[in-house]
């Protein structure tokens, strides 16, 4: 996923050891996670998405949603599992926070959302 605005690229990295998960979409990191775990020999993607939520679900008491790889990347995300960075076309990264990636989410599916920045700028378009 890109932010044409920022002209930055999403990537994603192991929450635990910081490893870049190479990937161009949830779909395939979903698949690139996958190859890496001990659940390497579940038939498919949403099997090893059911597996894993069902662990954090027994272990950790976390619900971490399976229905789809989105969800199941920001879930990842939210609980420290897997972090989102913004690179820019310098290499530069930035974290980005659960909240700051499930709005990026939304903007990149076309719904308008405000944040601090829009709010600070002025461009909260009406009254709030």
């Amino acid at each position: 996923m890109t932010d044409p605005v920022r002209k930055r690229t999403l990537k994603w990295r192991d929450g635990h050891d910081r490893t870049p998960l190479d990937a161009t979409s949830e779909a395939e990191l979903v698949a690139v996670m996958r190859k890496r775990s001990h659940y390497a020999n579940v038939a498919d993607d949403a099997g090893y998405m059911h597996a894993v939520a069902r662990r954090f679900r027994e272990l950790d008491g976390v619900t971490v949603r399976s229905d789809s790889p989105a969800n199941f990347v920001e879930d990842l995300v939210a609980v420290g599992h897997i972090e989102a960075v913004w690179v820019d076309e310098t290499g530069g990264e930035t974290r980005i926070t659960p909240d700051g990636y499930r709005l990026s989410r939304l903007r990149a599916s076309g719904i308008p959302v405000l944040d601090s920045e829009d709010m600070d700028a002025g461009t909260h378009g009406g009254a709030v």
